[in-house]
């Protein structure tokens, strides 16, 4: 094993792991080239709370998110980076699944145990539903339906959207 490092003359360093694995290399060398005066194909998109999970529509052109510290889920234009709705969920949402269809969004609330379930793109809340204890994470299932992990219940919830009355 080689562990060495050098300034090249643009003044990155240049670190060397280990001489028989140049795709190892090539990786780190190419991570420690980057800089902030550098062009970069990722891009910062701020949000005013704390994003615990995204869901991304099927078209690819928008994003839902999942604020923690705000009991909020808020959908984001990827293009524009814009906010283009937001709705009141549950305590401490933390998990987002969106139905095969594409047409339901379901958030998790691990603070309050339950689940909402909102109509997209629009936002418009379905229904809240209990879960077991410890709810953490939702995943979709088919004909539009939910399975939510319990964590402390050893257990998982199944929902459709369907049977939820407001």
């Amino acid at each position: 094993m080689i562990n060495d490092s050098r300034r090249t003359e643009d003044g990155f360093i240049v670190k060397r792991l280990l001489t028989i694995r140049p795709v190892l290399v090539s990786l780190l060398v190419c991570l420690l080239a980057a800089t902030a005066s550098e062009p970069s194909p990722f891009q910062m998109v701020t949000v005013a709370g704390q994003p615990r999970a995204v869901a991304l529509d099927p078209d690819a052109k928008t994003l839902y998110l999942a604020l923690y510290d705000r009991d909020e889920v808020i959908r984001v234009d990827i293009a524009s980076r814009e906010t283009l709705g937001t709705a009141r969920v549950g305590k401490g949402p933390a998990s987002l699944a969106l139905s095969t269809d594409g047409t339901t969004l379901a958030c998790v609330n691990r603070l309050a145990s339950s689940l909402t379930v909102l109509k997209v793109p629009e936002l418009t809340i379905v229904g809240t539903v209990p879960c077991g204890n410890g709810a953490t994470s939702v995943a979709a299932v088919a004909d539009h339906g939910f399975a939510v992990a319990n964590a402390f219940a050893d257990s998982i919830t199944l929902v459709d959207p369907s049977d939820i009355h407001q």
